[in-house]
């Protein structure tokens, strides 16, 4: 239960963004897309992921939180509500972040700790229509950023495999 009331979480901050959903399971979801585009801003924020099991290099990675800020990590995310992922390599990736409101993606400069969904993809390039079906696996980190940079090491965490 408290894995489905995450994920919901996780639906609903992409939502705020465009996205009928960007997590692992639940795929009888109904559409919600709005179908607009965003603005999206240049970012100077960062999040590296470490130490990722090896079974996932030449995945692709997200982040999303919307606890505290809301806030997605990307590769690269574009106007049209499009997100690329980070490709793992070695068992890392860096990630660009920005912070998410209902019409744009801002430079992300917060110094806190958040609760992240770390989400693995089959492919790199993003979008509604096929989100739900790419994702193979997630996990919850906690993620300590100071002025818009944050790493985080996977080393112990449990990814939880659709």
């Amino acid at each position: 239960m408290k894995k489905t009331l995450k994920l919901l979480g996780i639906i609903a901050i992409i939502a705020v963004i465009g996205f009928s959903v960007v997590s692992c399971g639940d795929k009888d979801k109904d559409d919600t897309s709005s179908g607009n585009t965003i603005t999206v801003e240049a970012t100077s924020g960062q999040l590296t992921i470490n130490n990722i099991p090896a079974k996932y290099n030449g995945k692709w990675v997200v982040a999303v939180s919307d606890i505290g800020n809301d806030i997605i990590a990307a590769a690269a995310f574009n106007n049209n509500e499009t997100i690329k992922g980070g490709k793992v390599s070695g068992g890392s990736v860096t990630l660009k972040v920005w912070a998410v409101s209902e019409t744009k993606a801002s430079n992300y400069t917060g110094t806190e700790t958040v609760e992240a969904e770390i989400l693995v993809f089959s492919q790199e390039s993003l979008n509604e229509s096929n989100m739900e079906d790419s994702c193979i696996a997630y996990a919850d980190v906690d993620v300590s950023f100071t002025a818009g940079k944050g790493t985080v090491s996977m080393t112990g965490v449990d990814f939880i495999e659709e």
